[in-house]
């Protein structure tokens, strides 16, 4: 019994040494025209499972973010004015898209954390 609160300590610890986490940031360089963010996994050699982008930032009009996975549309979300979101989706590849799409925008920042779960 003395080496239980070892292998419960193991055993909490394993998740995190087993995958790797490493958050990635894209910014939208001209808040006021189209941009297509090629995003891409840091990490080549691991086999990815999923993807979470969170998105922060101010826009002073209207703009249309889309996730592509393999050329296909998964996520949308129209933003205004403080911007704050996240997506998780399941994904198996290194690399998505991040389109962006203004409209009427003056000004602004926005910025994208990616994180690829491998």
């Amino acid at each position: 019994m003395k080496s239980l609160p070892l292998v419960i300590t193991l055993l909490l610890l394993f998740p995190l040494t087993s995958c790797t986490n490493q958050a990635q940031i894209y910014r939208i360089r001209d808040i006021t025209r189209n941009q297509q963010l090629l995003i891409r996994n840091q990490a080549l050699s691991q086999s990815t499972y999923g993807l979470m982008v969170m998105s922060r930032g101010y826009i002073d009009g209207e703009a249309r973010v889309t996730l592509l996975l393999d050329g296909q549309v998964r996520k949308t979300k129209v933003v205004s004015g403080n911007v704050r979101f996240q997506w998780r989706k399941h994904w198996n590849d290194n690399r998505a898209i991040v389109r962006y799409q203004p409209r009427g925008v003056t000004e602004g920042e926005l910025r994208f954390n990616v994180t690829f779960m491998d």
